[in-house]
């Protein structure tokens, strides 16, 4: 009995010696794992930090290098070729771009600024690990120009905005100057900008089809002066071109300026004052004459409507002739605001007629139809003595007043004045004018003494002309 058990508990031990051999070897092959793992790691971190620690190096050294390079060759700076280092390939980007000191970047769009100027220079490195694994390594600084190069360069920016002030884009805008100027397109800002250009003066073109500037132009150029060390802006304003179709008719004499009684005029000129001042006329054939004009390149401004009248001085406006309810009582139809979208806007210009009626040639006796000219001379009211527009010399006819479309014939029909011999015509701009005669019969000439005033909204009384002496042998008058 007793040796039975002794050989039971003997088996036993025996297994519980493999159990710990095997726990035993476990344990061992876990260690080895964490220590080879440490050792792997400890071998990883220290490839990252190398590869970190060359490519701070090459990004210094291609500061560096930037920095002593000219401010023309950073414009375009050359590109650093790969590096290999411990059979590891670095690649390195280099850039330049030129920024102010009151923006921290580029000038705000259409702002100029006296600011220094400066070149933001960047390097930055990458290679299979830096860039990767870890970030990429960059570094920038500030390069200030010579304060020679300063003196002899600025920049030059144009901000292209359209009736509401707000940037056009995908305009081409070019310039010339003392420096090259590449062609560029605006932003969505409506800007472009020609960074460290020499100073002096430049000239700003652009075009484009179907769009116009304030005076009409499709074909812009604006000058502008480029500064040392400054950025110097020049806006210009350009819009798609709208059009007009506009009938000139002519008050029947006699009557107060109104809307119904009129008809189909030969004016030569019609003209608009544009919200800045400026003229824009535009003429018909000086050989017959066009009762209908039709301009196609008008500036849609979006609160200034046009106020079309015949003549192309300003004091032939009827309202700076002191009707200032002309066009928004007495002819509203003569001024529209024009609308792109809306081609060949309708409006109507009137003019008031001549009144006047000459009674006798050179010979003092009556005369036939188209026989006597008739000049008139467009006199500058004192208020606009400065003005340096004059009108050209308007040349009419003597006719019989025709029976039927202009009203009741007077009863003395002879010798009144029409702009045409054929066709009757009195229309004569606003203003006042002074008056010749020539007797193409006789060949003579004579200048009627005082003026025909052509400026009131009232009526007309006839004028006649009887001039018995005073004509001299010439063949011009004016």
């Amino acid at each position: 009995m007793k040796l039975s058990m002794a050989k039971s508990r003997s088996s036993s031990e025996s297994g519980f010696a493999m159990i710990e051999v095997i726990v035993s070897a476990v344990v061992l092959a876990i260690v080895a794992l964490a220590v080879l793992s440490g050792i792997d790691g400890a071998q990883g971190s220290s490839a990252r930090e190398k590869a970190r620690a060359v490519a701070g190096a090459l990004a210094e050294q291609d500061q560096e290098r930037m920095r002593s390079m000219s401010v023309e060759t950073l414009a375009a700076v050359p590109p650093m070729p790969p590096q290999t280092i411990d059979g590891a390939v670095y690649t390195i980007k280099s850039e330049a771009a030129w920024v102010n000191d009151d923006t921290g970047g580029t000038p705000a769009c259409g702002n100029s600024s006296n600011k220094a100027e400066y070149f933001h220079i960047t390097s930055t490195v990458t290679s299979a690990i830096v860039g990767t694994r870890i970030p990429p390594v960059r570094i920038d600084s500030l390069v200030s120009p010579s304060v020679a190069y300063a003196q002899a360069h600025g920049t030059l920016g144009a901000k292209i905005v359209d009736r509401n002030g707000n940037g056009l884009a995908g305009i081409n805008v070019s310039g010339t100057g003392p420096d090259t100027l590449a062609m560029q397109t605006t932003d969505q800002n409506g800007c472009v900008l020609w960074r460290s250009v020499e100073v002096g003066s430049y000239k700003i073109t652009l075009s484009q089809s179907g769009f116009c500037d304030e005076m009409g132009n499709s074909d812009v150029s604006r000058d502008q002066t480029v500064s040392a060390n400054t950025v110097s802006f020049v806006t210009i304003l350009f819009d798609r071109c709208a059009s007009a179709a506009i009938n000139v008719r002519t008050y029947v004499p006699g009557t107060a300026l109104n809307t119904s009684s009129t008809l189909s005029s030969k004016a030569r000129e019609i003209t608009d004052i544009s919200s800045n001042g400026s003229l824009k006329t535009w003429l018909s054939s000086p050989a017959t004459g066009a009762p209908t004009f039709n301009p196609t390149n008008l500036f849609p401004y979006p609160a200034s409507p046009y106020g079309f009248f015949t003549g192309e001085c300003q004091y032939q406006s009827p309202a700076k002739l002191g009707l200032t309810n002309y066009f928004s009582t007495i002819n509203p139809g003569a001024s529209i605001t024009a609308d792109p979208t809306k081609p060949n806007q309708p409006a109507y210009v009137y003019q008031p007629p001549l009144n006047l009626q000459i009674l006798r040639n050179s010979a003092g006796t009556t005369f036939t139809a188209g026989s006597i000219d008739v000049y008139f001379t467009l006199v500058k009211p004192a208020a606009f003595s400065t003005d340096t527009c004059t009108d050209e010399v308007f040349k009419y006819t003597v006719m019989d007043y025709p029976a039927t479309g202009w009203g009741t014939r007077p009863s003395s029909f002879t010798g009144y004045v029409s702009q045409d011999k054929n066709t009757f015509d009195p229309g004569l701009p606003f203003g006042t004018y002074s008056v010749c005669l020539r007797d193409t019969a006789n060949n003579k000439g004579v200048a009627v003494a005082g003026t025909y005033d052509n400026t009131k909204a009232a009526a007309q009384s006839l004028t006649t002309i009887n001039l018995s002496s005073g004509w001299q042998g010439t063949t011009a008058c004016g």
